[in-house]
């Protein structure tokens, strides 16, 4: 599958935020990344994204402060949250709560991949509908 735009890693922890993107740009993604939903959220506003991966724990603001500030500002960008301290009630509180689904570190790079690639068709899915609109 051919990569579409860019994805927007959110995470305080600065060795995360650059593994994760060196990660993903060696796949062909074009990555780019903020340390808080404050930086997201700004940069929501300048670009637009085809995923975004954030993390759950964050100070000040929280993944699932992220996720419900841009639902309300009625973003429908795939969004994958990530937590070291999760189950799969965090998976199911997440989904819930909107996100496209929910990884629990560690992770494996293949699942991370294929999350990635299943928001992308998503979106890509999405945006085709709503030309046809």
């Amino acid at each position: 599958m051919e990569w579409s735009g860019p994805i927007l890693v959110v995470d305080d922890d600065l060795a995360t935020r650059e593994m994760l993107v060196d990660l993903l740009r060696e796949e062909g993604i074009d990555a780019r990344s903020v340390s808080s939903v404050d930086e997201a959220l700004e940069a929501l506003r300048r670009r637009d994204f085809d995923a975004i991966l954030s993390d759950i724990q964050m100070p000040a603001k929280d993944g699932f402060a992220l996720l419900s500030e841009m639902r309300r500002l009625g973003s429908r960008v795939p969004v994958i949250l990530m937590t070291s301290f999760g189950t799969e009630e965090t998976t199911h509180e997440a989904v819930a709560a909107g996100a496209f689904d929910c990884l629990l570190k560690p992770f494996a790079r293949s699942a991370l991949i294929e999350k990635l690639r299943r928001a992308f068709e998503a979106k890509a899915a999405l945006d085709l509908s709503l030309i046809h609109i």
